[in-house]
């Protein structure tokens, strides 16, 4: 059992610190199988190295040392078990130093990955961008990233909302959310009602967008005039 642990305890490190640390988490998250384990079991070599010196300064404390005789007959092993706790904790003390969106940028960039780079984009320049979800439902508006970015949120502050014609393709707008609010601004609905711009927020996952685009309301419009026209004549 005492091998066993050996092996695990760091392998198991090692994924951990890939997992937690922001500049490996984004590339952690894409891979699977043979590579995940082979580079968290460097990872965890590595831990191991450097668990071996801090697991012997520890046992220079009698009271780690009584806790390491306790455990070592249960099947742990104190230097593998170091190994471990390292690959848990030192991620988020190492993240005080390396920005979450920063590195999520720059994975994004060096794989590909144009659906984040788009939405990143949008975000730093304040621009609103259309997402189409893969229910076909469609957002226009500004977006913010909540929570982490391996699974990370979209907020969406709506400017309009619809949906894709199954067939066509088409936009249908359903939803006006400009003019409604400033309707309902003109006429103090939102003070007596109690709400904000905010509150009517639309929070969606990252993983249920299947396209973005950047929106520019003259372009879009003449683009949707024009596929309208073609569609008519078709039918």
């Amino acid at each position: 059992m005492t091998n066993l642990f050996l092996l695990i305890m760091p392998l198991v490190g090692g994924y951990l610190f890939l997992s937690y640390w922001n500049v490996t988490r984004y590339n952690a998250s894409r891979i699977t199988g043979y590579r995940l384990f082979f580079q968290s079991a460097f990872v965890g070599i590595i831990l191991l190295i450097f668990a071996k010196p801090l697991a012997n300064i520890l046992l220079l404390f009698n009271s780690i040392n009584d806790i390491s005789e306790w455990i070592t007959p249960t099947g742990f092993n104190l230097e593998s078990t170091v190994a471990f706790s390292m690959g848990l904790v030192l991620p988020h003390f190492l993240n005080i130093f390396f920005d979450r969106q920063k590195f999520a940028r720059i994975m994004a960039k060096n794989q590909g990955d144009s659906l984040h780079l788009m939405i990143y984009k949008a975000i730093d320049n304040r621009k609103p961008i259309e997402l189409t979800m893969r229910n076909r439902k469609v957002y226009i508006g500004l977006v913010s990233i909540a929570g982490d970015f391996v699974n990370e949120n979209i907020i969406v502050t709506p400017y309009y909302s619809g949906y894709r014609d199954k067939e066509t393709r088409a936009l249908i707008i359903t939803s006006n959310y400009q003019d409604v609010l400033a309707e309902m601004k003109k006429k103090e609905i939102l003070q007596k009602i109690g709400i904000e711009r905010s509150d009517l927020n639309v929070t969606v996952r990252m993983n249920d967008v299947a396209t973005a685009r950047e929106y520019y309301p003259e372009v879009y419009f003449e683009f949707e005039k024009l596929s309208m026209a073609q569609v008519a004549q078709v039918r």
